[in-house]
């Protein structure tokens, strides 16, 4: 379970302790569109699988840890198959974009990792989209952000075509701005 800082001790979007740096842009949206569940007699806000996304690139921007890619990949996977197996992905207005559907080559696996960047729009705005966006606009950071995300997977086809799933979720960013 991660602690968030908020408030006074969160002026200037970010908070250091000892050693230790957190980046804290993106927290309050995503605190503010987290859901509550309850858990035995308590609750717990648990924010949208595309805010956690953008905190794990937002975290590999600070720190680059290679467990944040590797998180980030899980989560993408996790929201494309979500997508999928609720209608959201056969309903999406993506696919009446002929722009996106090229892009993706009509794979709605790709489609749908482009929505879950499209999603972003209902969460973020302003300097946390803006962070996300600048961390993977370089070309470098981004195969090394990519290269890191997939460095669990041994099988060159899953890697081909999650390669593939990264590279139409960060597309999709771009479309965002």
């Amino acid at each position: 379970m991660g602690v968030i800082p908020f408030g006074a001790i969160a002026e200037g979007g970010s908070f250091e302790y000892g050693d230790s740096h957190w980046e804290l842009r993106g927290l309050q949206e995503s605190y503010d569109a987290a859901e509550a569940f309850t858990v035995g007699t308590s609750s717990v806000k648990i924010p949208p699988i595309q805010a956690m996304m953008v905190l794990k690139i937002i975290a590999w921007g600070e720190r680059t840890f290679p467990t944040d890619c590797t998180d980030f990949y899980h989560l993408l996977v996790a929201a494309c198959k979500i997508a999928d197996e609720d209608g959201t992905l056969r309903e999406s207005e993506m696919w009446d974009s002929y722009t996106i559907v090229e892009l993706c080559e009509g794979n709605p696996q790709l489609i749908a990792a482009v929505i879950q960047s499209q999603r972003l729009r209902n969460i973020f705005e302003g300097e946390a989209a803006d962070r996300c966006r600048e961390i993977l606009s370089d070309i470098d950071a981004r195969e090394n952000f990519i290269a890191m995300a997939l460095r669990e997977q041994r099988d060159e086809t899953v890697i081909a075509n999650d390669r593939k799933l990264c590279e139409a979720f960060i597309t999709g960013l771009e479309l965002v701005s």
